[in-house]
């Protein structure tokens, strides 16, 4: 079930703001996301996100010149979409991955909604962080 508003707020300022939310994910889901991905596990916080929202979408608009413009925006997947994504150690410009061994570090696509990069989900070890990948360094999709 998709539970959408829009709020226009500030008439007199021509902004809008469209939330979208989803229903929380199942205790089964987010174990089938953890089985399918193991050794990976979801932090507890993201846990509890995914419980009660298995998706978000936030969209800030004002009218310029008669027109809609997004001027802001935050999304992030559904556990069901938790892609996986390739790790090349290369993010953020003066910020470097420490991999020592590819196999033991694991990227999962949180949000693709910036035009400039992608927020990753990133386990090294089996210990979860999340990180900023700019396209510049063209990120490959599995």
């Amino acid at each position: 079930m998709l539970l959408t508003c829009l709020f226009s707020y500030f008439y007199y300022l021509s902004t809008y703001l469209l939330i979208l939310l989803t229903k929380g994910a199942l205790q089964s889901d987010l174990l089938n996301w953890e089985r399918k991905n193991t050794p990976c596990k979801l932090p507890e916080d993201l846990k509890g996100f995914f419980s009660m929202f298995n998706g978000l979408q936030l969209e800030w608009r004002v009218n310029v010149r008669g027109a809609p413009v997004l001027i802001g925006e935050i999304n992030i997947q559904g556990v069901d979409k938790l892609d996986p994504v390739q790790i090349d150690g290369k993010f953020m410009p003066n910020e470097v991955i420490p991999v020592v061994d590819t196999r033991s570090c694991h990227g999962f696509l949180l949000s693709s909604c910036i035009e400039s990069g992608r927020v990753i989900l990133v386990y090294i070890s089996n210990s979860p962080s999340i990180w900023y990948y700019l396209l510049a360094y063209l990120i490959e999709l599995n």
